[in-house]
């Protein structure tokens, strides 16, 4: 699967191929990113001294454990030259910036072990102990939660025991939570009874789990959160010792001052509850509709927990939608022969209405 987003080739109407936050607070991000325009006569701090303790007392770690970056790509060169991988596994289908970052490493095998459709495509801890039966040990895998591409999430006991197994095996682990703040987990947090809208409850207990699994890095990025994906945002959280080590692969000044800024903005809407318990209701109104609908039309739609859905298709439907003005994320049929499968990011109403009825008009052709 290639990455979405690449709308410099011809015309469209709707990228459906990207995943982003379809009520993000634009005009309060567009203010915090002039405020940071305006302080920009002068160098970033390549400390990252305010941000980097912003991060961390929203997420309850230590500021030297976190590292931020030019969003969730950037960082992901930076891990991956700092472990220095001759092996790593990557579970299939996945986020195709894990293949990017592998192939700039010189002689890094790379096995690409297929999760089964039956499991919704998820890495389950009978998958992952079957590897080095079948392979060498991988040197670092990478996780998705929620999964991309169908947007499922982990359940704790699973993901637990991910982590157990490679801690076990010296295996680094790069957790990325680039689409948690966007899950149902997160969202209805303050929904559930004597819960707090204190984002460290919200999320994955970062503390623990750096602590626990030490080769473990949970990487964020907020580009999908605040759906801004021409500013690149993102923050990595780990050991201290290995942060120090990432830091190094990187240039010097790698976050710019009005993306620290609006960084900064976005942390304060992750933890605002009243604007969270909005973003909730509208994000799961719209991703039903979009189920509803693509069943109607006979897909087949994998369950999610976040803004995007995964599903099948008979027939071909991408051609046809881009002539439309419909950008979807495709995967190379070749290596699916039950079908055609797509991801498309939930949007607002009027767009998502103009997709449901663009796909019905294809299928029944």
């Amino acid at each position: 699967m290639r990455h979405g987003g690449d709308t410099y080739q011809k015309n469209y109407i709707y990228d459906f191929s990207v995943s982003l936050n379809p009520f993000a607070p634009v005009r309060e991000l567009i203010e915090a990113g002039a405020e940071g325009l305006a302080d920009s006569d002068r160098y970033p701090d390549p400390e990252q001294r305010k941000i980097r303790t912003v991060i961390g007392e929203a997420e309850n770690v230590p500021a030297d454990c976190v590292l931020a970056g030019n969003g969730a790509s950037e960082l992901l060169t930076g891990v991956v030259r700092y472990v220095n991988p001759k092996s790593a596994v990557l579970f299939v289908p996945g986020y195709s910036g894990y293949d990017y970052v592998l192939d700039l490493q010189e002689h890094c095998e790379v096995l690409r072990y297929r999760t089964i459709e039956e499991e919704g495509f998820l890495p389950t801890a009978r998958d992952f102990e079957k590897i080095p039966e079948e392979w060498i040990k991988p040197e670092i895998i990478f996780l998705c939660n929620p999964w991309n591409p169908t947007g499922k999430m982990f359940d704790e006991k699973t993901l637990n025991e991910l982590l157990m197994i490679a801690n076990r095996e010296g295996i680094y682990v790069v957790l990325d939570e680039s689409f948690t703040l966007l899950s149902d987990r997160y969202l209805n947090y303050e929904l559930q009874e004597g819960k707090t809208s204190d984002q460290t409850n919200r999320t994955t207990d970062t503390g623990r789990l750096i602590k626990q699994y030490p080769k473990t890095l949970i990487l964020k990025s907020y580009t999908k959160f605040l759906a801004l994906p021409g500013v690149r945002m993102g923050y990595l959280l780990g050991n201290e010792e290995i942060i120090c080590g990432i830091k190094k692969q990187l240039p010097e000044w790698n976050l710019s001052v009005p993306a620290e800024y609006i960084l900064k903005k976005g942390i304060a809407f992750s933890i605002d509850a009243e604007y969270l318990s909005s973003l909730a209701s509208h994000l799961k109104e719209e991703r039903e509709y979009l189920i509803r609908e693509l069943t109607e039309a006979g897909m087949r739609v994998f369950e999610s927990d976040s803004c995007f859905l995964f599903f099948q298709a008979e027939k071909e439907i991408a051609d046809v939608l881009s002539e439309k003005g419909i950008l979807i994320r495709t995967y190379d049929p070749a290596e699916y022969p039950k079908g055609y499968y797509y991801r498309i990011g939930v949007k607002d109403h009027e767009a998502n209405k103009y997709l449901a009825e663009s796909i019905k008009s294809v299928v029944n052709k």
